[in-house]
């Protein structure tokens, strides 16, 4: 898939002499940047409402990093070898700069405020915000990215941005509740009351995603003749598998599970609940990375009039 994707499509990578082919690497990338940066401002917020000291949101911080540094590695592979992330710096005014130095800020600011917590609480507040800061351009950097480095309009369109802004405030938010009711499965005193008013924000947000993915199809369903295609292969054709199927799992289980919980909360009992919470942030993140191939894959591969 990604010599194939490579061959069809170039990239700004290619442009400049760095391979930067659009596969699973990528996808990844995606994925892992995604949980790494919202999963900090998720936690990053807890703790300004005064959930700092808690152990879901303490390790949440900590568990960043290593993703952080994952995502960079699946960026490498990418590229070809980790120095050229490093050569990415020659051209600071590329939106590829911008995404690597805003995720090396990020993972060293993290590193810091995360695993030093006896800074002065002033440092620590100004670590805080900067690392939230270079979160949120790490996200511009990404999205600027592949809006400039991608030659197919499905994947340059303006829903595009609050897709990825969306899902990743989603990832974020169900990596935080995954790390809540694990620690509160496995006997940490942690409330089963804020947990519920937090999956009840990453349940709200399941439409919200699901009404923009839905402009975007219908809106290149009804655009020119490679967004139609885009959309027809997303919907029907050779990526529909994969996408049907991260929309059961990231959209449509957990959707179900919030349901039941909703309606049968208190004839559960907490470790019932805690375990239902754990399957339904499962299922969102694995099924937003099923969902983040399928439309790479669809937007990607349509061929622009006149290819064959």
């Amino acid at each position: 898939m990604v010599d194939l994707i490579s061959e069809i499509i170039g990239s700004l990578g290619q442009a400049q002499g760095i391979p930067l082919p659009w596969g699973w690497e990528t996808v990844t990338y995606y994925w892992l940047a995604s949980i790494a940066s919202f999963t900090f401002i998720a936690a990053f917020v807890a703790s300004l409402l005064g959930q700092g000291e808690r152990w879901a949101v303490k390790w949440s911080m900590r568990l960043a990093a290593p993703i952080a540094i994952l995502s960079l590695l699946a960026e490498a592979t990418g590229l070809g070898n980790l120095g050229a992330l490093f050569w990415i710096f020659s051209n600071m005014s590329s939106y590829l700069a911008i995404d690597a130095a805003s995720a090396l800020v990020f993972i060293l600011a993290l590193l810091i405020y995360a695993f030093l917590p006896k800074l002065h609480k002033y440092v620590r507040g100004a670590l805080g915000w900067i690392t939230t800061a270079a979160a949120s351009i790490w996200l511009i950097g990404r999205t600027g990215l592949l809006i400039s480095a991608s030659t197919r309009p499905f994947l340059a369109t303006s829903s595009i941005p609050a897709l990825l802004l969306i899902s990743s405030v989603m990832l974020g938010m169900a990596t935080l509740a995954l790390m809540w009711s694990l620690g509160a499965f496995a006997g940490r005193k942690e409330t089963l009351d804020s947990l519920i008013k937090l999956n009840s924000l990453t349940a709200s947000s399941i439409p919200v995603f699901a009404f923009i993915l839905g402009f975007q199809i219908v809106g290149a369903l009804y655009g020119g003749e490679t967004l139609t295609n885009s959309a027809t292969m997303l919907v029907s054709g050779a990526s529909s598998l994969i996408f049907w199927t991260g929309v059961i799992v990231s959209l449509i289980i957990p959707g179900i599970i919030y349901i039941v919980l909703y309606f049968f909360k208190r004839r559960m009992s907490e470790k019932a609940q805690y375990a239902a919470f754990i399957f339904a942030t499962v299922f969102m993140m694995v099924g937003m990375l099923i969902l983040y191939g399928a439309m790479f894959s669809a937007g990607l591969r349509t061929p622009l009039p006149g290819e064959a």
